[in-house]
């Protein structure tokens, strides 16, 4: 058993380093996005990819050493969780699953903030795109472009034309 949670425990480990890996790749991408260069997100971008890849395997690992930590403990079936490993252990071991475990989850609170605002920089972005796509493309209704009656005004819509269609 204690060869089966040292293994948990250099796992989690390693699960650490690479959400810690993620942290730092997404603070990259936000300084992409703010810098608009795509570039430079498309490395960030390949290089989460390959984070994500070794994430899994290290995910797959962990939860086979926790099925044989469930098999060793007598405990039925898919109900250990990493909690119940802790409940299972004492001394230092104890205590380093416990940090292990405290510092994996504020990695992947910062992760997930990070994610978050990056998500809104990227829609932000979108929607700008968007929008200048519909003002080359004559889409200018978007802009509120109205009469005098409150109606949409068709002449006007058409004269803010950017593109000359007849090109």
């Amino acid at each position: 058993m204690i060869r089966v949670l040292n293994a948990l425990k250099a796992v989690l480990q390693l699960e650490t380093v690479e959400y810690k890996q993620m942290l730092a790749l997404a603070a990259e991408k936000k300084d992409a996005l703010f810098k608009n260069n795509v570039d430079d997100l498309e490395v960030v971008v390949a290089r989460e990819v390959a984070v994500m890849k070794r994430i899994k395997q290290l995910e797959a690992e962990r939860e086979a050493l926790i099925q044989k930590a469930e098999i060793l403990s007598h405990r039925p079936k898919s109900t250990m969780r990493l909690t119940d490993i802790i409940e299972l252990v004492s001394g230092d071991m104890h205590d380093e699953f416990i940090r292990i475990r405290s510092e994996l989850n504020d990695v992947i609170t910062q992760l997930k903030i990070s994610n978050t605002a990056n998500k809104g920089l990227i829609e932000t972005q979108l929607q700008y795109a968007n929008f200048c796509v519909n003002l080359l493309a004559g889409n200018v209704g978007i802009l509120g472009t109205y009469s005098n009656a409150g109606a949409i005004d068709d002449n006007q819509e058409k004269a803010t034309f950017l593109i000359d269609q007849s090109v």
